[in-house]
């Protein structure tokens, strides 16, 4: 009996041992299938060595579109590699605008609500004390959104999305498409804004260190016309102490938008270690200024085929990849958003609506 007792201890510690061995080159064994299955995919579709060592860490989304879209023909494919390795070095002319009282103001003099950040660990309602709306009637924030997050270790997520029917009525409302990237100790919102529901700007919410006042607003020259390109194709991504967002037409596959922002001391890596994605829609103002009744409309936005990646996982954004799927700001904001669908948590549609009495 003694005898048994030790063989199957010795059996028992082998086991743990194998397994403590495998977790700890678990990740890089995954990572080198990843690597190898992207490039049979990629020198499938005629596309040379040369490119894809371009592509550096970008392999992964253009394998990824390749399966997802088996006929996609040449001149698209073409469109995105060379978007893709375009980016790498140039960007669109950007400019800084300094954020005031939850707004920034344009050239043209427009206001532009800019949303406060959410801290990582506080993903269920904006850092906004809520107060009476201009209504006196309805408590508000800085607007309603829906956001979906994923847990912390992802770099960069892609994703198609139809942009909505906008009206906006108030001085600061501004529509809003974002893709969110957060550190434990910063973050930043990373999307496109539209005042007139013709065009839609990209842009970049940087938080401050520590949650501190360093950040700043960042915004593109390019200006989409939502008429010639209705769906986007969106990549947002951290590098070491960058984020960065592209934008493509997601129908052409040809780069339209490449910002990207620089900070330092926040966590941003290119592993995804510590740092968590989000997606969002949104009708924002700034706080104090909205108006609940007036009319204004955000209408069937539309995120789908979104993905998650690191250095060994691209996965449709499924519901294991989430920690939170929330309304915002506040109960009476929340009431005017309605989830027309969702496929947790890689396609949902989303309407807002003022119309409370």
């Amino acid at each position: 009996m003694k005898k048994k007792l030790i063989v199957s201890f010795i059996f028992l510690n082998l086991c743990i041992t194998s397994s403590i061995t495998y977790g700890a080159t678990d990740e890089q064994s995954l990572q080198q299938i990843k690597i190898k299955d992207e490039k049979q995919i990629i020198f499938k579709k005629g596309i040379s060595e040369s490119l894809l060592f371009q592509l550096g860490d970008d392999a992964d989304i253009v394998a990824n579109v390749i399966k997802e879209e088996k006929n996609i023909s040449s001149e698209k494919l073409r469109n995105l590699v060379t978007g893709l390795i375009k980016a790498k070095t140039f960007k669109d002319v950007g400019i800084k605008r300094e954020i005031n009282n939850g707004k920034v103001i344009t050239s043209k003099g427009e206001e532009i609500a800019v949303p406060k950040l959410q801290s990582q660990d506080s993903f269920s309602g904006r850092k906004t004390e809520p107060i009476s709306s201009l209504s006196n009637t309805y408590l508000t924030g800085t607007g309603p959104h829906y956001v979906v997050s994923s847990n912390t270790g992802y770099a960069k997520a892609t994703g198609y999305f139809t942009l909505p029917t906008t009206n906006t009525v108030g001085n600061t409302e501004t529509a809003y498409v974002i893709g969110g990237i957060y550190t434990s100790n910063s973050g930043a919102d990373l999307g496109l804004y539209s005042k007139d529901d013709l065009t839609w700007t990209p842009c970049i919410n940087m938080g401050g260190t520590n949650w501190g006042g360093d950040g700043g607003w960042y915004e593109s020259t390019v200006h989409i016309s939502k008429a010639s390109v209705p769906t986007l194709y969106l990549i947002w991504k951290t590098n070491d102490n960058e984020v960065e967002l592209q934008t493509y037409d997601g129908y052409s596959f040809e780069l339209l938008s490449a910002i990207s922002y620089y900070a330092p001391n926040r966590g941003f890596n290119k592993a995804g270690s510590g740092v968590s994605i989000k997606r969002e829609h949104a009708l924002a103002y700034s706080s104090g200024e909205g108006d609940l009744t007036n009319g204004s409309y955000y209408l069937n936005s539309h995120w789908f085929n979104v993905y998650i990646y690191n250095n060994y996982i691209t996965s449709q954004w499924s519901a294991n990849y989430t920690s939170s799927r929330v309304k915002g700001d506040t109960a009476d904001e929340q009431s005017t958003i309605t989830l027309n669908s969702s496929m947790y948590d890689y396609d949902d549609s989303v309407s807002i609506i003022f119309n409370k009495p």
